[in-house]
């Protein structure tokens, strides 16, 4: 039986930015989704936040190209360490 390896992840808290609905949050979640090595995305509308499982090969900037990518929203990262 072959093994698997799974790669390390984090928890990834973000400061989303310009956010002005709800629709905002959904597009900002699918491109976090549609970002490799992402495995998690939970968009707070009410508090401006993003909150994720990453992969720790992916980097902060990716994730903040990402957020970008969906509709020119400034994200800041607050928070990253190991998912335990």
């Amino acid at each position: 039986m072959p093994s698997t390896i799974l790669a390390a992840e984090e928890r990834v808290v973000i400061d989303i930015q310009d956010m002005t609905c709800s629709l905002c949050s959904v597009a900002v979640r699918k491109s976090l989704a549609d970002t490799e090595g992402v495995s998690e995305v939970n968009i707070s509308f009410k508090e401006k936040r993003g909150y994720l499982i990453v992969e720790e090969s992916v980097t902060d900037d990716e994730l903040l190209q990402a957020i970008m990518k969906a509709g020119s929203y400034k994200g800041k990262i607050i928070e990253r360490k190991p998912s335990s």
